[in-house]
């Protein structure tokens, strides 16, 4: 267990065998998670994908288009006349 004291500006600085150990550098960027009996501290790469949102990973992933593209209300209109 690692004990560290939080200055009077918030800052928590991590020892530098510890941000040798888990390859941190300047800049890099960590997600906290409130839980019951304390702080998760986790580094952005660990979570990056559960983190994204659909925004943010929309068009990763293309699909050849098919047929003509509707808006939603031309979509409904279309299937009440079949």
């Amino acid at each position: 267990m690692i004990t560290v004291r939080m200055s009077t500006q918030g800052r928590v600085t991590l020892p530098a065998s510890l941000r040798q150990r888990m390859d941190l550098a300047a800049g890099s960027i960590f997600t906290i998670v409130v839980l019951p009996d304390g702080l998760k501290l986790t580094t952005v790469s660990d979570c990056l994908l559960a983190q994204r949102s659909l925004d943010a990973i929309a068009g990763l992933v293309k699909a050849r288009s098919i047929g003509t593209m509707r808006s939603l209300l031309e979509f409904d209109a279309a299937s009440l006349n079949q």
